[in-house]
């Protein structure tokens, strides 16, 4: 417990100007961790045409070139 250290009065008022922060970076990095999750497993057409051009191996996933052309991209 810092209220020892930092007395009653002043650990009050920093853990009552702190927490929104941490509910910020919290939100904000689970929000940034789903559009990285989104973005790594979305298939993408190439351009080069064709029936079904999307880069997909054997197992029904993007195979590892696709996924880091589209990191890239």
């Amino acid at each position: 417990d810092g209220s020892a250290f930092f007395g009653a009065q002043s650990w009050s008022f920093l853990i009552q100007a702190v927490s929104p922060l941490i509910v910020f970076y919290r939100f904000h990095s689970s929000v940034c961790l789903a559009e990285i999750w989104k973005h790594c497993y979305t298939f993408k057409e190439s351009h080069g045409g064709g029936h079904g051009s999307s880069q997909v191996n054997g197992h029904g996933g993007l195979s590892r070139s696709a996924s880091v052309r589209t990191m890239v991209n």
